[in-house]
């Protein structure tokens, strides 16, 4: 339960006994002097106005000062006339609370306005303020309750939909100047706002001042987003809400549908409440930084998985254009190839992790190889073998980067390459090399690893094509003659051309394996 500290303000028709300026008539009676402005206190008169009629209900009022100070506010009528017998007299007992502590309390005026003991009574004033000097100490106000599921759920959920808009697009309606006029009994009023303040996210909160009451008060002159009336309005500059009936009757301007609006439509028509009230704030910061938006890291890091994943599967193209501009800022040009397969593999928190860190290089060079693999290892332009070969200095890719020196033609840099890798890496690439035929054969035939090369190529389909004796020979020019043995069972099938050869080597190499001489000068 939330503690905060306001500051009072209490305005009213007393008499000149009972005012502390000794004079008679509306006036600020008391104040805390300490917090509030003599600039802020006229502000506040200026919206705490009152004219009964004839149901003469207490109402509500809530808005932001100029300077950002949040106020909460009860007015009620005062039953009996002044001295000279004039009617409509009333009393506003305000709280006014800085930002921070505001927000404290969930930026919630219904987790004030009717828990909160205001002052209903001139006599009940003066006991409370210091009659000498007018202070009004500050008030602890202690938050508790404030809006909920129970508000939403008795709305049908198209009906609340569109409540919803009005409210999440109050601050354009502002600006075009239009009021929601909300018809209904006093507390079909306040319950039709609870539900408002309920599908609102914190930060929205703000931009919905309402007065429950406003019979014939001035929307010119004071400017709310909703206000209360006793009867039905027909001016052209109000939205009518009927909410004897929850219904809204007419429709502002059609705007686009924003990202957390899209979530909260969800939810709704799910009958997702309890969910809608958890992760309500989660998804709103969720759709501010989606919308490049300033957001606190902290909000971020908080969002829930269930609202990642929702929330993207609703985005699906802005999240696709997001993070192929994320990419493109990482590994430029390669962007376009390696994307698609990046994005269908990613899950939401994956996502989530790569527009906020950037694409991990490891990943995005996995998915290269993939592609080019796909494509049969075509070479590309040579723009993008510049991109290419940028990458492999920042992140290490021994693959891709034996595949760059096929496609650049440098047979040296490829042994060498091939000398430097590890054996599942030479394994990798020499299979596929000889399945997608990327170089000569004997190119990829490197010291200390001719058997590895000879289990790949003699299974391959390119084994025959290469003649036996210049096989053997590269073996021996590489230094392992050991793997000669491997050849033993393509002698018996070998041209006459190549047995020549082959005995031109072991009579020039008499140390060779005994098994691998004795085969070739017997056939």
């Amino acid at each position: 339960m939330a503690q905060v500290q306001a500051w009072q303000h209490i305005y009213a028709s007393v008499e000149r006994g009972q005012s502390p300026q000794d004079r008679g008539g509306f006036q600020t009676l008391f104040y805390s002097r300490v917090g509030l402005s003599q600039a802020e206190i006229e502000e506040m008169e200026a919206r705490l106005l009152y004219v009964p009629s004839e149901i003469a209900p207490p109402k509500w009022v809530f808005f932001v000062t100029s300077g950002g100070r949040c106020v909460c506010a009860q007015i009620v009528p005062l039953p009996d006339p002044d001295r000279v017998g004039r009617g409509g007299r009333y009393l506003a007992h305000s709280l006014v609370f800085e930002s921070a502590d505001w927000l404290e309390l969930g930026a919630d005026p219904f987790a004030v306005l009717g828990r909160y003991p205001f002052v209903t009574t001139v006599e009940a004033a003066l006991e409370r303020g210091d009659f000498a000097s007018g202070d009004l100490p500050a008030a602890a106000v202690e938050a508790a309750g404030g809006v909920g599921p129970e508000d939403v759920a008795p709305w049908d959920p198209e009906q609340l939909l569109v409540w919803a808009r009005l409210a999440l697009h109050a601050p354009a309606l502002a600006q075009e100047r239009l009021t929601v006029a909300l018809s209904g009994a006093a507390e079909q009023v306040v319950q039709g706002l609870r539900a408002a303040f309920f599908l609102l996210p914190v930060p929205l909160r703000q931009s919905c001042p309402f007065d429950t009451y406003f019979y014939r008060c001035n929307l010119v002159a004071t400017y709310y987003w909703a206000v209360g009336l006793p009867d039905a309005p027909a001016r052209p500059n109000l939205v009518r809400v009927d909410l004897s009936g929850r219904q809204v009757l007419d429709h502002p301007p059609q705007r686009v549908e924003g990202i957390y609006e899209s979530w909260l439509a969800e939810r709704i028509r799910a009958g997702r409440l309890q969910d809608l009230d958890r992760d309500r704030e989660a998804a709103f910061a969720l759709a501010e930084w989606l919308q490049d938006r300033p957001v606190d890291p902290a909000r971020l890091e908080a969002v829930p998985q269930e609202v990642l994943e929702g929330m993207f599967r609703l985005q699906q193209p802005l999240l696709r254009r997001l993070l192929r501009q994320r990419l493109q800022e990482d590994v430029s040009l390669l962007a376009e190839r390696a994307f698609d397969g990046l994005y269908e593999r990613l899950s939401a928190s994956d996502a989530f992790r790569c527009l906020r860190q950037g694409f991990e290089p490891d990943l995005v060079l996995q998915e290269l190889s993939q592609s080019y693999r796909r494509q049969q290892f075509a070479r590309p332009g040579r723009e993008e073998r510049q991109a290419l070969a940028d990458l492999l200095r920042v992140r290490e890719h021994p693959f891709l980067r034996l595949l760059l020196a096929v496609w650049e033609g440098g047979r040296e840099g490829l042994r060498q390459g091939l000398l430097e890798v590890g054996d599942d890496v030479y394994r990798a690439f020499v299979r596929e090399a000889l399945e997608f035929r990327l170089a000569d054969p004997l190119d990829l035939l490197v010291a200390g690893r001719g058997d590895l090369f000879l289990r790949y190529y003699l299974r391959s389909d390119l084994a025959g094509e290469e003649r036996l004796d210049r096989l053997a020979r590269a073996l021996l020019d590489v230094g392992d003659p050991d793997a000669l043995v491997l050849l033993l069972p393509l002698l018996p099938e070998c041209s006459w051309l190549e047995r020549r050869g082959l005995r031109k080597i072991v009579e020039k190499y008499p140390d060779l394996p005994g098994e691998f001489q004795q085969a070739v000068l017997d056939g």
